[in-house]
C-alpha cells in the first residue's frame, strides 16, 4: 500500500510539475491532456485516474494552495521580538511566496483564477486575528493596503531581466514598517 501511495504521489508530482511548465507557455484552454501526459510520461488513462480533466486539475492545484497557505498562517508565531508583529507576519508570508513563487506565479497569472483574491482575503482575515491594531475597522485598509502593494511589487520584479532580492526585501521592509505603523498598536524597534 505505500509503494503504491508512494507511485501516486509520484505521478501526481510529474503532472503538476508540467502542468506548471505548461501554464506558463500558453494559457490553460489550449492544454491538452494528450500533451500533459506525454510530458509527464504518463499515459492519457493515469491521467485520469487522478483529475477529471484539465480545469479539476487547476482547481485542485488551487485547492491544495489555498490549503498550504492556511497552514502557514495558522501556524504564524511571534516569535521574532526584533520585528514588531506585521512585519514578522509579512515576512512569514513572503518567505511562503519566495519558496512556492514559479507555482504562485503561474496560477495567479491565469484570468479565470481567483486564487489571488483567495491568498490576499486569507492573509487579510488572519492578520487582524493576529496583529494587535489601535483602531480595529482600519485594520482591513490596512492589511488590503500592504498585500495589493507587495503583489504590485512582485508584479514588477517579475517583468525585470535582474533583480537585486536583498534590495527588493529591503524595499518590501521599508514600505511595510511605514504602512502598519499607521494602525499597528504595538512600538517599532
Amino acid at each position: 500500500m505505500a509503494n503504491v501511495d508512494r507511485r501516486a504521489r509520484k505521478t501526481q508530482t510529474a503532472i503538476l510539475n508540467q502542468f506548471i511548465s505548461l501554464m506558463a507557455q500558453k494559457p490553460i484552454n489550449e492544454i491538452t491532456i494528450r500533451e500533459l501526459a506525454e510530458a509527464a510520461d504518463i499515459n492519457r488513462r493515469t491521467f485520469y485516474l487522478h483529475y477529471t480533466d484539465i480545469y479539476d486539475l487547476l482547481r485542485q492545484t488551487e485547492d491544495q494552495v489555498i490549503v498550504q497557505f492556511q497552514q502557514a498562517l495558522t501556524t504564524f508565531t511571534t516569535a521574532d521580538h526584533e520585528l514588531s508583529t506585521g512585519q514578522a507576519y509579512f515576512k512569514m508570508i513572503m518567505q511562503y511566496v519566495t519558496e512556492h513563487q514559479r507555482l504562485l506565479g503561474v496560477l495567479c497569472q491565469n484570468p479565470d483564477s481567483e486564487l489571488m483574491n483567495k491568498l490576499v482575503k486569507m492573509t487579510i482575515d488572519e492578520g487582524q486575528r493576529v496583529i494587535a491594531f489601535k483602531d480595529p475597522q482600519m485594520a482591513p485598509f490596512i492589511l488590503n493596503y500592504c498585500c495589493w502593494g507587495i503583489i504590485g511589487i512582485l508584479h514588477t520584479a517579475m517583468r525585470q531581466a535582474t533583480v537585486d532580492s536583498e534590495t527588493l526585501n529591503t524595499l518590501v521592509d521599508q514600505l511595510l514598517v511605514s504602512s502598519l505603523a499607521v494602525g499597528e498598536a504595538t512600538d517599532y524597534v
